[in-house]
């Protein structure tokens, strides 16, 4: 009988052992999950893969704009045409979403005519390139001059700002001429050095002497990002693109949306000619401490309207910002 008993109570103890030990619950699993990037910016007919880390369930991806943005069955995303899409990321009942901006593709001009006096013999002595870079009239231009765009984007200063949810890039062209377009690559690291995002920003149509700004998601509650660390790089500038200032030919508008959880935004082309339009929204609380952005990219045709839908800050479709404001530019291809 006793033997009996022991084993009854080795059971129970057994029993309770297994009870006591922790079994991952799927809103802890869930909880890790996460999508590698929340927004992301990238040329018609280019490609970003997204990825769910944090599970090996079955990803199921869609868009609200196939014809923006197309993505495929292991989360590769696709520019179509230029606008605004948003990709969904669906685990089980977990979602997960990225803004994706599809731009136009760039016509860069690679123009190697030489001038009708120069010597057909290479001249192989080296010249000094002066600083600040000289005024470029001419867009046609021989091979020696293409050293000038090295110039241009060492003349550019570059700053980083790090906010709730990304970092705030800013280009400031101090150069005494027009930059049709640049890109700066952001190297985002961490307290140890290492690589958390990269990201390829492009700006266009930067007036001497102005400031533009570009924002970075980035998702700080599962990274952290030390801008000491950190760096940039310019490594593309276009002067041959002839862009010219169109933004006295746009008016806007923006309002909060009445159906969703973001800002409804309405720019009139009141000009010939297709105008493109780029900026930023900047987000603040009621203390008036800026807490995040979100960019804008539209597409305007000649005496047109286009609208877009632009993302705003948020917890579970509640918003976290007390005001905003709105800070674009319009240009367009002579």
């Amino acid at each position: 009988m006793k033997t009996c008993k022991k084993k009854i109570a080795l059971g129970l103890s057994l029993v309770l052992v297994s009870a006591s030990i922790a079994v991952p619950s799927t809103e802890s699993q869930a909880a890790k999950m996460k999508l590698n990037r929340s927004s992301a910016a990238i040329k018609v007919g280019k490609k970003v893969t997204l990825k769910v880390k944090g599970t090996k369930k079955k990803v199921k991806w869609t868009t609200s704009k196939k014809a923006i943005a197309s993505v495929s069955g292991k989360g590769v995303v696709t520019g179509k045409k230029v606008g605004m899409a948003t990709i969904t990321a669906k685990v089980g009942k977990k979602k997960f979403r990225c803004k994706v901006t599809v731009k136009a593709k760039k016509k860069i001009v690679q123009n190697t005519t030489r001038n009708t006096t120069q010597n057909t013999t290479q001249n192989t002595t080296k010249t000094t390139v002066p600083t600040p870079a000289p005024v470029i009239n001419n867009p046609v231009q021989s091979n020696t001059n293409k050293v000038s765009t090295d110039q241009l984007a060492a003349n550019c200063a570059v700053k980083m700002t790090k906010l709730s949810d990304g970092v705030l890039v800013t280009v400031t062209n101090n150069n005494t001429q027009q930059i049709d377009s640049l890109n700066v690559m952001c190297t985002l690291k961490d307290e140890n050095n290492a690589e958390v995002q990269s990201n390829s920003v492009y700006f266009d149509c930067l007036a001497s002497g102005k400031s533009y700004d570009q924002y970075i998601s980035v998702p700080l509650e599962y990274f952290s990002v030390d801008l000491t660390k950190s760096t940039t790089k310019v490594d593309l500038v276009n002067i041959y693109i002839n862009y010219v200032d169109k933004t006295n030919a746009i008016t806007e508008s923006i309002e909060e949306s009445t159906d969703s959880i973001g800002l409804d935004y309405t720019v009139k082309n009141t000009s010939d000619k297709n105008v493109s339009v780029e900026g930023i929204v900047y987000f603040y609380d009621k203390s008036g401490k800026m807490i995040s952005c979100s960019n804008i990219s539209a597409e305007a045709y000649a005496n047109d309207t286009t609208q877009a839908w632009i993302s705003v800050p948020n917890d579970d479709y509640e918003k976290l910002y007390d005001s905003f404001k709105v800070v674009t530019h319009a240009y367009a291809q002579k």
